[in-house]
């Protein structure tokens, strides 16, 4: 790769965040649009920045114009499915990659992460990558009470106590702003009668040090995204035990998480932002062998490991409390 293409890169990564975050690429679900509705729900501030946004997406093929109407090219709805790792990468963790020198010489230490664009991301990846699949598994388990302990903006859980009218959950997200798109997505579906949300580090929850109503009588926990995070935070030889004295009603346990990728993976979307965000934290990313080892530890028996396509090093795992 030479110079400009890198640069140009850097630059189209973050287009194509901000044409996501303006919800540009919503305006395409009809088809093709005229430029001037694309200015307009843009809000009209920076129409120049707009065009010129829409500019570089047609010199990378992203989208095809014919009179001032633009329409997604096959490369531009492949670039709006994967547009959860911009979300993520440039949104959510773009901050922490900018002082990522601070970060190594040791002057900066606190978390930079923008808990609201993580979210979003997550759950924008969620969608694309890991939700049929997710859905699946748990029309199999019959949930009576979920606890979700990384609850992102919601979507995840509330998505699935729309498909299991019997079911109730519980969740808890450290992010503050992501627990402000939670409780928004909750009033918009009118779940707030099934839904308790706290904000609140799941780790204190393990150890003891805080409670949430109602966790005690989960019957299925989920950890998206962050049993990584969990690892991290606590001993890998006690953290399986610390889950089963928090929830002691619990039946199945449904991790999803991303790990060490295959060697065929190594330069695709994601995985090496994905691998240098948390080489900057500190924050240890296990290898697959680690996870069935962890899944199987006593008192856990575990059933399914299923490789996420399109999200490089990614596993959904459902283990049962034996």
């Amino acid at each position: 790769m030479d110079i400009p293409s890198i640069f140009n890169g850097f630059v189209m990564a973050n287009v194509l965040h901000a044409f996501n975050d303006l919800d540009l690429f919503r305006a395409f679900d009809g088809g093709a649009v005229h430029e001037s509705a694309l200015l307009q729900r843009a809000g009209g501030h920076r129409p120049g920045a707009v065009q010129f946004m829409l500019r570089l997406m047609r010199q990378h093929g992203l989208v095809e114009e014919t009179d001032a109407h633009y329409r997604l090219t096959d490369a531009g709805i492949e670039a709006r499915k994967n547009i959860g790792f911009f979300t993520w990468g440039v949104g959510g963790y773009g901050d922490l990659l900018r002082n990522a020198s601070a970060m190594v010489d040791g002057s900066l230490t606190q978390d930079l992460r923008d808990g609201r664009f993580v979210a979003k991301g997550s759950n924008e990846c969620n969608h694309a990558f890991i939700k049929a699949r997710f859905d699946e598994l748990m029309r199999g388990l019959s949930p009576r009470l979920i606890f979700d302990m990384k609850y992102d903006n919601a979507d995840r859980l509330t998505g699935l106590l729309e498909e299991q009218p019997a079911a109730r959950g519980v969740g808890v997200d450290i992010s503050a702003g992501a627990i402000e798109e939670a409780r928004r997505e909750i009033s918009a579906r009118g779940l707030e009668a099934r839904i308790t949300v706290e904000r609140m580090n799941v780790v204190d929850l393990l150890d003891n040090a805080a409670i949430v109503p109602g966790m005690e009588q989960a019957d299925t926990v989920m950890c998206f995204l962050m049993m990584h995070d969990l690892l991290h935070a606590l001993p890998r030889a006690s953290l399986m035990s610390k889950l089963r004295k928090a929830f002691p009603r619990m039946e199945n346990l449904v991790v999803a998480d991303t790990l060490q990728p295959d060697p065929g993976e190594a330069q695709d979307v994601f995985i090496n932002e994905f691998l240098f965000a948390h080489a900057l934290m500190g924050i240890k990313i296990w290898e697959k062998s680690d996870y069935d080892d962890l899944l199987s530890a006593p008192g856990f028996r575990l059933k399914q490991s299923v490789k996420v396509p399109g999200i490089p090093g990614t596993y959904l795992f459902h283990a049962a409390v034996v």
